[in-house]
């Protein structure tokens, strides 16, 4: 864009703070004041400030309480639709000054997760750039959780087992895993076969997850018994089943990969069933916006060679 064009588009915003475009997208996710003050580091009441302005620019209420959510306006849709992508390339675009020219990538995934891919990932990542720093965080198998990460850019790269398609986000499938029925080395009624109607006497695990694929597979499980299951603990930790489960009488699937990884250092064991076994596919998710940097791109690419 020319010198002139640019000085042009200053004077014509007259005045107006961009950064309320933060906050009114923001308000626009969560529907919440509050929540959006939260994820913003600010108070509510800067929160409300905002929205006060922006009402007095654009002349339109732009968010209306329904109970104790914010419904946007049709004007507030229409700002969003317009400014959304190109407010995202901006938020990349920044992140790029300040996250890589320090090379440094934040990886999100569950505890489980991050023992089949972070080993891979870091020597992906560490060939590409030998100096960028991999920190890694952990989310709670929430599928809001993460797309709250990667819209505030406290993610670089989060890894899932649900794919999270929008117009700003990617979600590129790296591999599946099969899953096991398991139940302590010491179960004292279960041999090495479980039939249906065995299993819905027996008390389950749960793994804890908003994920549709998660919840569809648990009921396939409960049509096969006949019955809901009876669930005796409930965890969003693969690990912590598998704890649970090796000092009880509980029965529960635990992923095919963590199975082999810990079978013999667990008082664990394998049981073959005619029940279905959850099939868990492994996604990669990331902003599109964030690939106009060159560094991310390539360990994008090389992530996706990998796998």
């Amino acid at each position: 864009m020319k010198k002139n064009q640019l000085t042009e588009r200053f004077q014509a915003i007259n005045g107006f703070d961009l950064n309320l475009l933060t906050v009114f997208e923001a308000v626009f996710i969560y529907g919440s004041v509050t929540q959006a003050a939260k994820q913003l580091h600010i108070t509510p009441s800067a929160v409300s400030q905002a929205l006060n302005r922006l009402r007095g620019y654009f002349s339109d209420p732009l968010f209306i309480r329904h109970g104790s959510h914010l419904e946007p306006s049709t004007l507030a849709y229409s700002i969003h639709e317009e400014l959304y992508e190109a407010y995202d390339i901006l938020l990349a675009k920044f992140q790029g000054l300040h996250v890589y020219s320090k090379k440094q990538l934040v990886i999100n995934c569950s505890p489980f997760l991050s023992t089949l891919i972070l080993g891979n990932i870091f020597n992906i990542i560490t060939n590409s750039e030998p100096t960028c720093r991999l920190i890694h965080s952990i989310n709670d198998n929430s599928t809001t959780t993460i797309d709250d990460l990667l819209t505030y850019r406290k993610a670089d790269i989060a890894f899932d087992i649900h794919a999270h398609n929008s117009s700003t986000r990617e979600s590129k499938l790296l591999c599946s895993d099969q899953s096991v029925l398991i139940c302590s080395s010491s179960h004292p009624r279960i041999g090495d076969f479980l039939t249906a109607e065995q299993a819905s006497k027996e008390s389950f695990t749960l793994l804890d997850s908003d994920n549709s694929d998660v919840i569809g597979w648990q009921k396939k499980i409960d049509e096969a018994l006949g019955r809901a299951r009876n669930i005796g603990f409930v965890s969003p930790s693969s690990f912590s089943i598998v704890s649970v489960i090796e000092h009880s009488e509980l029965i529960g699937f635990i992923p095919l990969s963590l199975y082999n990884k810990i079978e013999k250092t667990s008082a664990i064991r394998k049981i073959e069933t005619d029940l279905p076994h959850p099939e868990i596919n492994i996604y990669m998710i990331y902003n599109k916006s964030a690939l106009h940097n060159k560094f991310f791109a390539n360990v994008v690419e090389q992530i996706l060679m990998s796998f």
